[in-house]
């Protein structure tokens, strides 16, 4: 977490501030921690025990719309396959940023774009991204960087139709070096997927 903070910092690329150290002031902050994934350890700081918990850091609170945003690399130029909204999970008081799902083909103006362009751009040439990856952002004010995912996200198989054989071969193609041509034009439909919890354990047969 630190060496990705360290790299946004270095590239000039905006994300929430950031602290290891519990803040003085609870309100409007997050607590999150390493190694965990689909949303299920970020907690509202305010609403839990009060002493530091090991692997836990702290990120203010950005107010605005979660975005995934899917794009293919193959290491020196890149393209951005795909801006998907994240659904909001707020009403689970427990884990109220886990993750619910997301929608495809988020509408988001040229200067946006533009500016996602240019983070993408500074993390390819300095990481040597390669294939398909994903950056979370939050878009308010301004555009938010929260990780990068340098892997296949859960949002490919909502682009897997702008590929003329799937989004897993142009994934490998891109890797090889063989990115043009990948990607298909969009087309008029919009792609999403829901994932529903069940509210206690269930042994299935």
């Amino acid at each position: 977490r630190q060496r990705q903070m360290c790299i946004r910092d270095r590239l000039n690329i905006k994300h929430p501030k950031t602290l290891f150290s519990k803040p003085s002031t609870h309100e409007d902050w997050l607590q999150k921690f390493d190694y965990s994934n689909g949303g299920t350890h970020i907690q509202w700081l305010h609403k839990i025990k009060p002493q530091h918990q090991s692997g836990a850091y702290y990120q203010k609170y950005i107010d605005g719309v979660s975005v995934s945003i899917l794009f293919l690399s193959d290491g020196s130029k890149h393209s951005i396959v795909g801006v998907s909204k994240m659904l909001s999970n707020s009403g689970n008081l427990h884990q109220p940023f886990k993750y619910k799902g997301a929608v495809s083909d988020f509408n988001l103006d040229a200067h946006k774009i533009s500016l996602i362009n240019e983070t993408i751009s500074k993390l390819v040439d300095t990481l040597n991204l390669v294939g398909l990856n994903g950056i979370d952002c939050i878009i308010g004010d301004d555009i938010y960087v929260l990780e990068c995912n340098p892997r296949l996200t859960a949002t490919c198989e909502l682009y897997s139709s702008r590929f003329e054989n799937g989004y897993l071969h142009g994934h490998i193609c891109a890797v090889m070096g063989e990115m043009a041509h990948q990607i298909l034009s969009k087309n008029k439909l919009f792609y999403g997927h829901r994932i529903l919890y069940a509210t206690e354990t269930l042994r299935l047969p």
